[in-house]
């Protein structure tokens, strides 16, 4: 049994309660029995009991005093009590739980709505969108600069603002429910160590900004997105991406199978 002070005091209370109660009815066995008028007779059959005499005490009392085989000690009372709380408190967490599956449920069918793809990649060929389908799901676009997105018919060069802006249009037409975002990474791999052109990495650093423009815009409008990196990138260093980190609803995960690190919006 929980050693909680104030239900240890409410346990003593009714202890305190019971005695009492069995107090008076052995009084009661014990003094001549008076005549009850016949309409009192009836009010006290018809009065319900009080909710201390409610509780199962044990047998009635015998003509001899002695009371039945079956009588429960206070201690059995106290551990039935703690049973029921047991209960109640395990009752409450599974309607909590219940309650916050159903609220996550309608968020997610909200967001759904309006929606034209499921899954869609940036910074990546078809992979997921390609397999989408096998899962049910409704694949989208897949933009990068070394094939030919299947969708909308072409290549896209990133670094470039005309390019970054056609995506923002497509992200805001078409609202993809996850949008999966996998940057290049070769200028921040620590197995980089020879020389980097500068206007190759500042280019690279541009591409991580922009990256982190259209994570937030999924993040603001309810919707999801997973930025990809390895876990020893040094583009997790980046302000960008360290601001990004701390915005509320999105966590970092460690990704066992193919060792990169994922940014996340749950």
């Amino acid at each position: 049994m929980k050693k909680d002070p104030a239900l240890k005091k409410k346990l003593s209370d009714v202890e305190d309660r019971q005695n009492r109660w069995l107090g008076r009815r052995v009084e009661a066995h014990d003094a001549p029995a008076l005549p009850t008028p016949p309409i009192e007779q009836a009010l006290e059959a018809s009065a319900p009991e009080s909710e201390l005499e409610q509780l199962t005490v044990g047998s009635q009392m015998g003509p001899s005093g002695q009371g039945g085989e079956d009588q429960k000690t206070t201690q059995e009372m106290l551990e039935h009590f703690q049973q029921t709380i047991n209960r109640l408190e395990k009752n409450l967490h599974e309607l909590k739980e219940a309650q916050r599956e159903a609220t996550k449920e309608a968020i997610l069918c909200s967001v759904q709505e309006g929606t034209k793809y499921d899954v869609a990649e940036l910074f990546s060929p078809v992979r997921m969108t390609g397999m989408a389908k096998e899962f049910g799901l409704n694949g989208g676009w897949s933009i990068d600069d070394r094939c030919t997105d299947p969708i909308t018919g072409r290549t896209y060069d990133l670094r470039t603002k005309k390019d970054q802006n056609e995506v923002r249009r497509l992200i805001k037409r078409d609202r993809p429910l996850v949008l999966t975002v996998s940057p290049p990474c070769t200028l921040f791999s620590i197995a980089n160590q020879g020389p980097i052109d500068p206007r190759e990495l500042a280019g690279a650093v541009e591409m991580i900004k922009f990256a982190m423009e259209v994570c937030d815009i999924q993040r603001r409008e309810g919707r999801y997105f997973v930025f990809e990196q390895p876990q020893g990138s040094r583009a997790w260093d980046l302000e960008a991406v360290k601001k990004m980190v701390m915005r509320q609803g999105v966590d970092i995960s460690t990704m066992h199978q193919c060792m990169y690190l994922s940014l996340i919006h749950i």
